[in-house]
């Protein structure tokens, strides 16, 4: 639990936006500047808390002091107010509470609270929503997103990388991209044999996208 949990990746990814899931021993071992989570080679510019109820308080903690050094929270449902186990539980209660409300309040506008989705919910309209209230920009703009479209981008020796891929298995996925990539020079890299050649593409790196099946 949550459901909507695993899918989110999902629907970040078709917004533009890579995701990843991060352990509570990343964020106790992570550093916090500029706004920025960093943990080895990863920077993240935003984190989000998906109704989670439990933390380790040394985990609050880190979570307090990454919304201190400017960093952007997301609360999706109930706050986090537990800590696990019996030892010392109430104490630990209160450290949790105590470092998520110090997060709230050094955070102002840069943490943002949402209900979170139902089953009823449209995931892909919902997390665009929660990427305009936060002003996550996104890397890439889908027009229009497609729940089968997704990318991953990744930065690399100066190269910006992106993966395109249509998951469905039986139709062809047509968009327009916008690529916020400085001016690149946009090349097909076919992962497969590893020919590149130029991509076309408009003068605002804009690129038309057919991909077929799978």
């Amino acid at each position: 639990t949550p459901r909507y949990g695993y899918k989110l990746w999902e629907s970040l990814s078709q917004q533009g936006v890579s995701a990843d899931y991060l352990h509570e021993a990343v964020l106790q071992g992570a550093s916090f500047a500029d706004g920025l989570l960093r943990y080895g080679p990863m920077n993240y510019r935003l984190l989000i808390l998906c109704d989670v109820a439990t933390l380790e308080p040394a985990t609050a903690q880190a979570i307090r002091r990454y919304v201190e050094a400017g960093g952007k929270l997301v609360i999706v449902g109930r706050r986090p107010d537990r800590s696990p186990g019996l030892h010392e539980a109430s104490a630990n209660d209160r450290k949790v509470q105590s470092a998520l409300t110090a997060a709230v309040q050094a955070g102002g506008s840069r943490v943002t609270q949402m209900p979170a989705p139902d089953k009823a919910t449209n995931l892909l309209v919902w997390t665009g929503t929660l990427l305009d209230r936060t002003r996550t920009p996104r890397r890439v703009d889908f027009a229009p997103p497609s729940g089968k479209l997704f990318q991953v981008h990744y930065q690399a020796g100066g190269r910006e990388i992106f993966f395109l891929c249509n998951q469905d298995p039986e139709r062809r996925v047509a968009s327009t991209a916008d690529f916020h990539a400085g001016g690149c020079i946009p090349w097909r890299w076919d992962p497969e044999t590893g020919t590149r050649t130029v991509y076309p593409s408009t003068p605002d790196d804009r690129l038309s996208l057919d991909l077929g099946p799978g």
